[in-house]
């Protein structure tokens, strides 16, 4: 059985062949070290590029065409994107500064003489119209163009018969003619031909090379490349949906980002103390709080000091609650846990029987917060710590005491 293939589905991988070509553009911009180079889907057409790292704007739009027939001057697909390249053309005053791209899944084929090219009878190129015009024989094909394209601009600008309509007819039959033999070649000489070209699939392919390449230069863990692949779409995804002009463009600065923020992940997973799964191990063996904890060692303390505590610890967890490195903080904390274990270990062994006051409370928390400050700033020359401050670190002693897992006795 034959298998079918509808213009639905061709017009679908056709939407997704648009952003893949404007995504290898871009990363094909980044591995070039390119700059200002700016890329839309459906912008003014199918794939627009703009290179503004030279004095003069560069300007080029490109037509795709996911198609499962061989392609002729005589198919609608072709004519209609000469028509779109046209356009280009006149809104950039015929502009040499612009360059078209027809670029299409599809294979070449010669064309037949039917419609306007039936005059032509004996005469077409038996290699195809579009062959020559890859050669760069434009002189000897233009003279069968012309006629098959006014055609095809002259059906496009039709509307109802009315005598406002046949003066609108008028004008565009002036304007498609007033172009001269050599305006003509000068134009199709503007247009670069991709046929039998990637496919999404293959393209996808040497997207995922690229953006290996690049992780590879940048030093990002190939586990992210998946990830990176999926952003890529997001931003496409996003851009696309936008109404205005400015916000539909992507820049290669834009591809550069999400490679940084992959290679920031990197850095910041290499210097994340390991610590930090020590902190989940840890097990709460001691319930009482920091109020019950003080009065089992004051029996009648003063209430100001536990006010003043209790107020440091919420500042301290609010604190750490808000920083963007969860991990980071938990390190942190058993770096700390465990100079509080073995300051207050050392403390017990040598002053039994001592009686406990508020100034002695103050000078034990005050004594660990040295030690601990001494190590976090040693800790920091080897790996990201999740503050410096020595507020914090007094804070997060208390935030022990509070949350069970040291205490005074």
């Amino acid at each position: 059985m034959k298998k079918g293939n509808t213009d639905a589905d061709d017009s679908i991988k056709g939407i997704e062949l648009q952003r893949y070509r404007a995504m290898k553009r871009l990363l094909d911009a980044v591995r070039e070290n390119k700059k200002s180079i700016y890329c839309a889907v459906e912008c003014y057409d199918d794939v627009l590029q703009i290179d503004r790292s030279q004095e003069i704007t560069q300007i080029e739009t490109e037509q795709n065409k996911y198609v499962a027939h061989d392609l002729s001057l005589n198919s609608s697909d072709v004519k209609k994107s000469l028509i779109i390249f046209l356009e280009n053309w006149r809104s950039v005053e015929e502009s040499e500064k612009i360059k078209f791209v027809f670029y299409t899944t599809a294979d070449i084929a010669t064309e037949n003489a039917v419609g306007v090219l039936a005059g032509f009878k004996g005469k077409l190129p038996k290699c195809g119209i579009l062959q020559k015009l890859i050669d760069d024989e434009v002189e000897t094909v233009v003279d069968f163009i012309v006629p098959v394209l006014r055609e095809q601009y002259l059906k496009k600008k039709k509307v109802k018969k009315t005598e406002e309509s046949k003066k609108i007819d008028a004008y565009y039959v002036e304007l498609f003619n007033s172009y001269t033999r050599d305006q003509w070649i000068k134009f199709l000489r503007l247009i670069e031909w991709n046929f039998n070209s990637c496919n999404d699939v293959d393209i996808i392919r040497d997207i995922k090379e690229s953006i290996h390449l690049l992780s590879m230069e940048m030093n990002i863990d190939e586990k992210y490349e998946d990830y990176i692949f999926s952003k890529l779409k997001e931003l496409f995804d996003s851009s696309n949906g936008q109404k205005d002009f400015l916000n539909k463009l992507i820049s290669v600065s834009d591809v550069k980002v999400i490679f940084h923020d992959f290679y920031r992940e990197v850095v910041t997973e290499g210097l994340v103390d390991p610590m930090n799964e020590k902190w989940d191990e840890l097990e709460i063996k001691d319930r009482r709080d920091l109020n019950t904890k003080i009065r089992a060692v004051i029996s009648d303390v003063d209430e100001n000091l536990v006010d003043d505590l209790l107020d440091e610890y919420v500042d301290g967890k609010y604190e750490q609650g808000k920083h963007s490195m969860p991990r980071r903080v938990k390190a942190y904390n058993y770096r700390i846990y465990r100079v509080c274990k073995k300051y207050l270990g050392k403390y017990e062994r040598r002053s039994k029987g001592v009686v406990f006051t508020e100034e002695l409370i103050e000078s034990i928390i005050d004594e660990i917060v040295a030690e601990a400050e001494s190590m976090i700033l040693d800790k920091a020359k080897t790996y990201e710590v999740a503050f410096r401050d020595r507020e914090m670190i007094r804070q997060t002693v208390i935030i022990l005491l509070q949350d069970c897992y040291i205490s005074f006795d």
